[in-house]
């Protein structure tokens, strides 16, 4: 289980703010943007 999540996020100034689906979402994008740079990392190296 990650702890990535809404909560996570949250604890970060400029996060506190944020519903739990908007904070979701956010954390989706830099899942999904850690992937590609694995990814590229990975493939270029």
């Amino acid at each position: 289980m990650s702890s990535f999540n809404a909560t996570w996020l949250k604890q970060f100034k400029g996060f506190e703010n944020y519903s739990d689906e908007q904070a979701e979402a956010v954390v989706a994008t830099l899942k999904e943007l850690a992937t590609i740079a694995c990814r590229h990392i990975q493939n270029t190296s």
